[in-house]
């Protein structure tokens, strides 16, 4: 009898001590999972007109609702300068929603372009930038913290941005624009819920809007500054030679 632990000279069989048995061929690996590649971020596209719409119908609902309390300082019960004052509010009410759909439209252009112009672990999507806007209570803070995000985003001093990066960056501007816009709610607010209509709180209201108005005005126009600034530099980056 021949002892265990003998193989055939192929290598393929074993002698166990009473019987030649098969040897297992070793597993084999499996090979690795392929890579996922990341979904491709949105192609750039540029937000100038939806940016120029904006500030134009901003500043003109500004303006209208500034005539409109002007008119009503001075018209003193005067019949026509009450109607004046009537078709100017119509048509500031009119433009003021084709303001508000104009730099919705123009957030979601530019959020849409955070990843294109090097954005790493956003927090917000387009969709949700125009969809925080009418969520009581978190409008009051979530429309702020998107445009802050693309605004460091969109800072042509850097390449890349993840979120540690943009922690270090700085959005001054853009907070002192929505805590304006705030505080011209709560004094328009006041004035609805006013049974005098003071010709006073009329002009404060308006002089709120105006303000908050000119401060929306520039950061639009900045931050679409900033976006064709930072794509022209990273597609010359990109560009061989």
């Amino acid at each position: 009898m021949q002892p265990s632990g003998i193989y055939s000279p192929d290598g393929r069989w074993y002698w166990n001590g009473q019987a030649w048995v098969p040897v297992a061929a070793p597993a084999v690996p499996a090979p690795p999972p392929a890579p996922v590649s990341p979904s491709p971020a949105a192609p750039y596209e540029v937000a100038t007109t939806r940016a120029f719409w904006a500030m134009a119908l901003i500043l003109l609902s500004a303006v209208l609702d500034l005539v409109t309390s002007l008119v009503l300082a001075v018209a003193h019960g005067d019949a026509g300068l009450l109607a004046l004052a009537g078709l100017t509010a119509i048509v500031q009410v009119l433009t003021y929603v084709g303001a508000v759909v104009a730099f919705l439209m123009w957030i979601h252009r530019a959020v849409r372009n955070s990843a294109s112009l090097g954005g790493y672990e956003l927090r917000f999507t387009a969709g949700w930038a125009v969809g925080w806007w009418f969520i009581p209570f978190a409008n009051l803070f979530m429309p702020y913290r998107a445009v802050s995000e693309t605004w460091k985003v969109s800072d042509p001093s850097v390449g890349s941005t993840d979120r540690a990066t943009r922690r270090r960056l700085s959005s001054g501007v853009v907070l002192v624009w929505w805590l304006v816009w705030l505080a011209a709610g709560v004094v328009g607010g006041a004035l609805l819920r006013s049974q005098s209509g003071a010709p006073a709180l009329e002009l404060l209201a308006s002089a709120a809007d105006v303000l908050a108005a000119a401060l929306a005005i520039y950061v639009v126009k900045e931050l679409d500054r900033r976006q064709v600034v930072k794509h022209a530099r990273l597609a010359g980056l990109a560009t061989p030679g």
